[in-house]
């Protein structure tokens, strides 16, 4: 686990990392937590709107610190029981979704840069910064609907969040944040700490699926050696280069996967 103590002023005063086992007092679905959120009732309610407070107030500092939020609508289905698709809505995120993600952000973020700056061994999540030549033809096609955008200046990455506030609320506008995302470098998976340019994050891993997610898994692992003081050798830096090229080819599958699929449903819906 990455534990934290956090004032309301967003310092970090304490962290710790360390196995543990979890005890839960409470499980929460999303919704059981929204609702906690927008009534301000229910169990541990004091306890999930500190949190949610404190979330928000991350997610605040982020973004004005250049990251780009890509709050795109996902496309869900409602299957019958033969797995025919039978109607389709976009899963929405809200507060209690962002609770979560600016936690493990912060986890993520603290554990990267422990490995990082002990230059040990691990599996780190980059992304690099995008190709001008990509974001000129992204400007060109942002332009008729008022934006400037300047592929000379990847960093200044204000300029993809005013594009994405203004395609928000308009359905004429919906294309461009895609667009944007393929205009991007693709995140991967890398044995060196080079940063993560839409998180504008210096140090970043991912850390906290493990039991889902290999590249977590190496992260715990390797954290745990540190901890324990052993000694990383050889082997355990050529370990986490093919983890992390091996993680990288088998998310492209998997999302490519996942494509086809929602292709395919949306192709039995539609004949309907």
């Amino acid at each position: 686990s990455a534990v934290f103590t956090i004032n309301e002023g967003l310092e970090l005063l304490d962290e710790w990392f360390g196995r543990t086992v979890i005890h839960s007092d409470r499980r929460f679905t999303y919704a059981e937590a929204q609702e906690i959120i927008e009534t301000g009732r229910g169990d541990f309610a004091e306890e999930v709107l500190t949190l949610n407070r404190l979330a928000q107030a991350l997610r605040k500092a982020r973004f004005k610190n250049g990251a780009i939020s890509f709050d795109r609508e996902e496309v869900k289905f409602q299957l019958d029981e033969a797995g025919k698709p039978i109607g389709v809505y976009f899963k929405e995120q809200k507060e209690s979704n962002q609770m979560i993600e600016e936690f493990m952000l912060q986890a993520n973020e603290a554990v990267a840069e422990y490995m990082c700056k002990r230059e040990l061994p691990t599996v780190y999540r980059v992304h690099e910064n995008p190709d001008p030549d990509k974001l000129r033809v992204f400007a060109s096609f942002a332009r008729p609907f008022g934006y400037r955008i300047d592929p000379s200046k990847p960093e200044d990455t204000a300029q993809f969040q005013t594009v994405l506030r203004g395609a928000k609320n308009d359905p004429k506008q919906r294309v461009l944040p895609t667009l944007l995302l393929r205009s991007l470098a693709r995140a991967r998976y890398a044995d060196e700490c080079i940063g993560h340019y839409g998180l504008k994050a210096k140090f970043y891993l991912h850390f906290t699926s493990p039991i889902r997610r290999y590249p977590d898994l190496v992260a715990h692992r390797m954290l745990q050696k540190a901890l324990l003081g052993e000694e990383f050798t050889a082997a355990d830096e050529t370990m986490c280069e093919e983890a992390a090229d091996q993680s990288t080819n088998r998310e492209q599958a998997a999302d490519n996967c996942e494509r086809d699929i929602d292709k395919l449903y949306i192709a039995s819906y539609m004949q309907q």
